[in-house]
C-alpha cells in the first residue's frame, strides 16, 4: 500500500455580521404654501411654516391621516426657524403621534436652485409606522399582523439641506 500526500490550499475566510445601513437620502419636509396661494414662497427666512408631509430617509413617510397616504395637503405640524439659529419641528404624524425636536440651523449661500442650508437636530427619538410591508432596507420592524414600526434618533438626519420653493430637502451628511 502505498501513501500519497495530495497538497491542498485551505482558505479561510473570516464573515463578521455587518449592520444594514438604510439609505441616507430622501429626507426632506414639505412646507404648506405660506403666501396665501401665490406659488412665490418664502425661502431661508426665520418664522413660522405649516408642514404639510415629509419623510424621513426615502420611504419613511410622516403624513396626516394614516387612512389615507396620500393626504398630503392638510397641514400636519410646524417648522420653526428663531432668528438665533435655533428653532424646532413638532408634527402630528397620522393624527395622533406627536413628534417634536429642536434644531440648530443656518442659512449658506444662494444657488439658482435654492438656498443651502445645514441643520443639526436634538437627540429625539422618532416613530413611523406603516401598515404596509416596507421594504427590508428600510430596517421597520414588524410589531403585529400588518404593522411595522421604524425608530431613529433625529440627529441622525442632521446634515446639509437644501430650501427649494416649498420643500427642504437633505442633500448629504454634514463633513466633520
Amino acid at each position: 500500500m502505498k501513501l500519497y500526500y495530495i497538497p491542498f490550499l485551505m482558505l479561510v475566510m473570516s464573515c463578521e455580521a455587518q449592520k444594514t445601513e438604510s439609505v441616507n437620502y430622501g429626507t426632506f419636509f414639505a412646507l404648506a404654501n405660506n403666501t396665501l396661494g401665490v406659488n412665490d414662497f418664502k425661502i431661508a427666512k426665520p418664522g413660522n411654516y405649516a408642514v404639510s408631509f415629509g419623510a424621513m430617509d426615502f420611504g419613511r413617510n410622516i403624513y396626516r391621516n394614516s387612512s389615507n397616504t396620500s393626504d398630503y395637503t392638510d397641514v400636519i405640524g410646524i417648522l420653526k426657524f428663531q432668528e438665533e439659529g435655533i428653532g424646532y419641528i413638532e408634527l402630528a404624524n397620522q393624527d395622533s403621534i406627536i413628534l417634536h425636536t429642536g434644531f440648530s440651523y443656518s442659512f449658506g449661500k444662494k444657488t439658482q436652485k435654492g438656498v443651502e442650508m445645514v441643520i443639526k437636530f436634538d437627540h429625539e427619538l422618532w416613530t413611523t409606522y406603516s401598515s404596509q410591508e416596507p421594504l427590508s432596507v428600510f430596517n421597520y420592524i414588524k410589531i403585529g399582523p400588518s404593522v411595522w414600526k421604524y425608530s431613529e434618533y433625529m440627529d441622525r438626519y442632521s446634515g446639509n439641506y437644501l430650501w427649494v420653493g416649498n420643500k427642504i430637502l437633505f442633500s448629504s451628511k454634514i463633513n466633520n
